[in-house]
C-alpha cells in the first residue's frame, strides 16, 4: 500500500480522534462527565462501538475510555506501518465519528435541517429486511461533494433508476 495513502488515512484519523476530544472537553465542561450520550431510537447506544467493541458507552466518561481505546489502536498500527496503519486508522476513525456524531446529538446540532440524521432500529430492520429479499438490490455510499449539482442529481437519480439506497454525504460548493 501507498505510504501517501497510509500518511493520509493516519493523519484523518489523528484529526478526527482530536476533534472527538474536543466536543467531549466541550460537552463535560457543559454537562458534566455523567451526561448521557446515545443515538435516538437504538437499543445499542453507539452501534458501531458496541458491536467491535462489544462494550456500551452510556455516558462522556465512557465515551472518553473509547476515545483512550481508539487512541492506542491507533499508536500500536503506526508502529507496525504500512496495512496495519491504515487499518487502524480506519478502526480509530470510526470509534472517533461516532462519539462526535453522538455529542452532536447531545448539543443539539443534529439531526440537521432537511436531513434524516441517525437511522433507527426500526429503519435499519426495514431495509435490511429489504436487502435480504432483493427489493433493494444494494447500497450506494457516496462521500465528498460533486462538481456541480447536476452531476451529482445524474448520479442520485442513476442509482434510483436500479432501486439502489443511497447514502451521500458531502460539503456543496454552492
Amino acid at each position: 500500500m501507498s505510504d501517501i495513502v497510509v500518511n493520509l488515512a493516519v493523519s484523518g484519523a489523528q484529526k478526527i480522534l482530536a476533534v472527538a476530544k474536543a466536543k467531549l472537553d466541550s460537552a463535560s465542561a457543559v454537562s458534566g462527565e455523567t451526561a448521557a450520550l446515545s443515538f435516538p431510537d437504538t437499543a445499542f447506544k453507539f452501534p458501531a462501538v458496541s458491536s467491535l467493541v462489544g462494550q456500551d458507552v452510556t455516558d462522556i466518561s465512557s465515551a472518553r475510555k473509547i476515545l483512550s481505546r481508539a487512541s492506542a489502536i491507533l499508536d500500536d498500527g503506526l508502529k507496525s506501518g504500512g496495512i496495519p496503519a491504515a487499518l487502524a486508522a480506519g478502526e480509530a476513525s470510526i470509534y472517533g465519528a461516532e462519539i462526535i456524531k453522538a455529542v452532536d446529538y447531545l448539543d443539539g446540532t443534529e439531526p440537521q435541517p432537511d436531513c434524516d440524521g441517525f437511522f433507527s432500529d426500526t429503519i435499519l430492520r426495514t431495509l435490511g429486511i429489504q436487502l435480504a429479499d432483493g427489493r433493494l438490490p444494494g447500497f450506494a455510499a457516496i462521500l465528498g461533494a460533486a462538481p456541480d449539482s447536476k452531476i451529482a442529481v445524474s448520479i442520485v437519480r442513476e442509482l434510483q433508476k436500479r432501486s439502489i439506497l443511497i447514502f451521500a454525504g458531502g460539503v456543496s460548493k454552492v
